[in-house]
């Protein structure tokens, strides 16, 4: 304890790499879910992993095996309809958005600008779809259809 009375603080960070967010939900505080070395969706481990908003986190989750055989096969179309199949979409330049290449959202400005980190509730996020300043326009997208706030998620 310091000389002077003052309350003593220990910081604490761990880096884990981890594709099951079930399993980091217990491990830490915030998530931070990165593709090819960008962050692609950070906040509160509750709210990124009960209910993620990057394609590529909805992704990391679905990818997570479970018990229930019913589960599991529900899972495995939720995955289908997140991810392109590899070579799908003509690759994306250096600007680009590192996940357009894989996502089954992308629009024509994830290909040509990277998008910014916008915060939705308490979570950060780099995506399009929820930038309203980004141009993103992809016809019947459940999220700039819903206008997905985030709000109450813990």
């Amino acid at each position: 304890m310091p000389q002077d009375g003052g309350q003593q603080c220990v910081l604490a960070a761990e880096v884990v790499q981890q594709a099951s967010l079930a399993v980091v939900r217990h491990m830490a505080d915030r998530i931070v879910v990165l593709y090819r070395g960008r962050v692609m969706e950070a906040g509160p481990a509750g709210a990124v992993s009960a209910r993620p908003l990057h394609p590529y986190t909805q992704a990391l989750r679905a990818a997570a095996p479970v018990a229930d055989v019913a589960e599991q096969r529900r899972r495995r179309a939720e995955r289908q309809h997140l991810v392109r199949p590899a070579g799908s979409l003509a690759a994306a330049g250096p600007d680009a958005c590192p996940y357009a290449a894989r996502c089954a959202f992308a629009a024509p400005v994830c290909v040509s600008r990277r998008p910014r980190q916008v915060a939705v509730g308490p979570v950060q996020l780099a995506c399009h779809r929820y930038d309203p300043d980004s141009g993103y326009s992809l016809p019947g997208d459940a999220a700039t259809a819903a206008g997905d706030d985030r709000e109450g998620v813990a």
